[in-house]
């Protein structure tokens, strides 16, 4: 998302659209501009270029959980800026909202997956 932005500020030569990244880099958000990325791609990408790291599950769900956590930063490094333009770490109340939006969806794909059969009934491996 953020190579996006770039692109499209370079590019479309928007120098005023610059203040956008630059607010995301000062003030102490550099770190968790440098930790998204680092979480959503450089792990993920040497966590998982050997075969047996991408035959493992154990070892491919630690590297989606370390992009979904990722995704994450990567997130609050958008919004939280706009409202707080000194450093902010995580409040309780936003950790616990996103920890209720992740129980719905868990309780969602539990019902789901309760009515619908994992495998199609056509498969071929029953």
């Amino acid at each position: 998302m953020w190579f996006s932005h770039v692109l499209t500020i370079y590019y479309g030569n928007l120098p005023h659209e610059t203040g956008f990244l630059t607010a995301r880099w000062d003030n102490g958000w550099k770190l968790f501009s440098i930790l998204f990325f680092v979480m959503c791609f450089v792990i993920p990408f040497l966590g998982l270029i050997s075969k047996t790291g991408k035959k493992t599950p154990a070892w491919a769900n630690a590297m989606c959980c370390t992009i979904i956590l990722g995704h994450f930063f990567n997130m609050y490094t958008l919004i939280t800026p706009a409202f707080h333009h000194d450093l902010v770490f995580p409040h309780i109340v936003t950790v616990v909202i996103v920890a209720g939006f992740w129980g719905m969806a868990f309780s969602v794909w539990l019902a789901t997956l309760k009515s619908v059969p994992m495998l199609p009934i056509t498969d071929g491996l029953r």
